[in-house]
C-alpha cells in the first residue's frame, strides 16, 4: 500500500498533467482530482481498517465484513487482498501491533511452469498452494 500511495504521490506532483489512462475504464479529464480522490479513498479504508481492529476484528474476512459494507460480496476476497496490503502498512508505521491480527507471513514460491517468482503473504494460515513450491518464508 505504501508503494501504491507513493505512486500516487509522484503521478500528483507531475506538472502539467492532463489525462491518466487506467488499466480499465475510459481516460480520466482530470487527473489531479482523481488522483486526490484515490489517496482520499485509501486513507479513508486505512482509518476504519485501523478502527476495526481496534475493535477486535483480527482477519481480513472479519475486517472486510466490517469495513467493506459497500462493496458486492462477490468483491471481499479483492477486498481481502487490500486489507491485507493496509495491514502490512500499518505494522509497519507501528500502528497495529503485529501479535493484534494474528500472524501474517510473507514467502516466496517459484511457479512450476513458467518459473515466475511471486511474493505472497497469508494471514491466519498457509493454504495449499498446488502448482507451487514454497522456497522461503518470513514472518512479519
Amino acid at each position: 500500500m505504501r508503494d501504491y500511495l507513493a505512486s500516487l504521490a509522484r503521478m500528483r506532483a507531475l506538472p502539467q498533467l492532463s489525462v491518466l489512462f487506467g488499466g480499465h475504464g475510459p481516460a480520466i479529464a482530470n487527473p489531479y482530482e482523481k488522483i486526490d480522490e484515490y489517496i482520499a479513498h485509501r486513507r479513508q479504508r486505512e482509518e476504519l481498517i485501523l478502527a476495526a481492529v481496534r475493535e477486535g476484528a483480527s482477519t481480513p474476512k472479519e475486517i472486510v465484513a466490517r469495513v467493506y459494507t459497500d462493496v458486492s460480496p462477490k468483491a471481499h476476497a479483492m477486498a481481502e487482498r487490500a486489507v491485507l496490503a493496509h495491514l502490512e502498512k500499518l505494522i509497519a508505521d507501528g500502528l497495529v501491533p503485529f501479535g493484534v491480527v494474528s500472524w501474517i507471513v510473507r514467502w516466496v514460491i517459484r511457479g512450476n511452469t513458467r518459473n515466475e517468482t511471486k511474493t505472497y503473504m497469508a494471514f491466519g494460515c498457509v493454504r495449499t498452494l498446488r502448482s507451487f513450491r514454497l522456497e522461503s518464508f518470513q514472518t512479519i
